[in-house]
């Protein structure tokens, strides 16, 4: 991330530019913290359909100064991205497992997904990020206002994520997983 980016509390998500991934919930919600954190920044890595649209309730919101869409970047510049936020959320209510929150936590960052959706088995309400309710921007805007009122509980949360995707989610997990499930298969 660049120099500009200095000083700024930095939220990001990494997605496709579609409704159903709430990132116009974060920019309603980076609305409602911007007069309490007034060096907040949310950052979108992504391209989509959506983009124009959101940009438009940026200007009408007046958070010309509090949103960034940086657009599709190669793997390796969005993950130089997530190394340097401070919390990723991606409030999206249609997803199954989601990469991209994974790889978050394994840069120990603290994650807020939605509940109720397949995220909700990766992420540990309290204990690696929140979940908060779909489509509810005061469920969104008090998680964001925890961890930003919480810095330390966050970095906490961020490490422990990290932690569980070493002990679970590596390659070598998986493969061990994988075998196990063959072994079930052949024996019966």
């Amino acid at each position: 991330m660049t120099s500009a980016y200095a000083g700024r509390r930095v939220l990001l998500s990494v997605s496709r530019l579609i409704r159903t991934k709430g990132v116009e919930l974060n920019i309603r919600a980076v609305k409602k913290l911007v007069d309490r954190f007034e060096n907040i920044l949310y950052v979108v890595v992504g391209s989509g359909p959506e983009r124009e649209a959101l940009e438009q309730l940026i200007r009408s919101l007046g958070l010309a100064e509090h949103v960034r869409f940086i657009g599709q970047l190669p793997h390796e510049k969005a993950m130089e991205y997530m190394a340097a936020c401070e919390i990723f959320t991606l409030p999206s209510w249609q997803e199954t497992f989601g990469l991209v929150y994974i790889e978050a936590m394994a840069h120990a960052k603290p994650v807020i997904a939605v509940q109720g959706q397949g995220v909700d088995g990766i992420v540990v309400h309290g204990k690696t990020g929140l979940l908060v309710k779909p489509r509810d921007v005061d469920s969104l805007v008090e998680a964001l206002d925890f961890l930003l009122s919480h810095p330390e509980e966050a970095q906490a949360m961020g490490e422990r994520a990290r932690r569980l995707v070493l002990e679970n989610y590596t390659w070598k997990k998986n493969a061990e997983k994988t075998m196990v499930i063959y072994h079930e298969v052949l024996r019966h």
